[in-house]
């Protein structure tokens, strides 16, 4: 006669620890903040930006927890939609009240132009770093490729205005 009552206790316990395990994973205090040296980033391959003249829209968003952040953006731009003609594309990289912008020109023979922002930001509670980008003086349409977010935490964040 075969013991059914091993196998049942074995289901049983396998059973109690899966819920023991879910149990302490969702009852523990998360982490609220970033610890030094963490570092947290996105990205996306392309967006498609379609704006009115001076309009900003956002492109990437990458949701922080509350610390000291060095925070880095990157992308590059296409040729202008539809007919290569030259336009010029300003982008934004804000975190809270802190921002960094840059501005390119590019049509259908320079096209590929990169844009590179940073900022430094001390959030006290969680937040986000957006970047956005629009076209200035015209509207226009331009992809986006390559897009990364990339925030660094620290110890300490020292920002002043250079001489």
């Amino acid at each position: 006669m075969l013991n059914v009552s091993r196998p049942r206790a074995l289901i049983l316990l396998s059973a109690a620890v899966l819920l023991l395990i879910t149990a302490v994973t969702v009852l523990l205090p998360r982490r609220a903040d970033a610890a030094t040296g963490d570092v947290i980033a996105g990205w996306k391959n392309s967006f498609r930006l379609t704006t009115a003249a001076n309009q900003q829209v956002e492109v990437a968003r990458l949701n922080l927890p509350a610390g000291k952040y060095a925070i880095f953006a990157k992308l590059y731009t296409d040729i202008p939609l539809p007919d290569g003609l030259e336009t010029a594309v300003k982008c934004g990289l804000w975190a809270g009240g802190d921002n960094d912008q840059s501005m390119v020109n590019h049509d259908a023979m320079y096209a590929y132009e990169p844009i590179a922002l940073n900022v430094v930001h001390d959030f006290t509670t969680s937040g986000a770093a957006v970047l956005t980008c629009g076209h200035v003086w015209t509207s226009g349409q331009t992809d986006l490729n390559m897009i990364k977010i990339t925030a660094i935490s620290t110890g300490s964040l020292i920002n002043v205005a250079l001489p």
